[in-house]
């Protein structure tokens, strides 16, 4: 009797739900057909959308993985092509302080092919 009251509904809950699906109306047992096999549809549909997805996003990995690497490769070469543009930057520098004395410009009236003109050019106070 303890059992009993401490399981009211246990087995008679189950044995009222055979009942029902053993001798009930027709259209319960269609409409739990139908659920379930919508449920299996739709977890099968979703387990394959998943796997489209997980392959997909693995070749979008390896896609970009591979962009990455030829960018650090066109990077490296773009370094060395910069340090060798620095040698020749470093060079113009040296040839253009030359000119540094020469730092005002001049004008001077002139008559060339076309007429009087005015030209201008650099010149310094100083003679060299």
């Amino acid at each position: 009797m303890y059992e009993e009251q401490t399981r009211p509904y246990g087995q008679q809950t189950a044995r009222v739900a055979h009942h029902i699906f053993k001798h009930g109306s027709p259209r319960l047992v269609i409409f739990a057909a139908i659920a379930g096999l919508l449920a299996l549809a739709v977890s099968a549909a979703s387990v394959t959308l998943f796997l489209t997805y997980k392959s997909s996003a693995e070749t979008q990995i390896r896609q970009l993985q591979q962009a990455v690497a030829n960018a650090q490769a066109d990077n490296q070469s773009n370094a060395s092509s910069l340090n060798s543009q620095a040698g020749k930057i470093s060079s113009i520098n040296a040839a253009l302080s030359a000119l540094a004395p020469y730092s005002k410009v001049c004008s001077q009236d002139l008559t060339g092919p076309n007429g009087p003109a005015q030209f201008f050019f650099m010149c310094s106070d100083t003679k060299p």
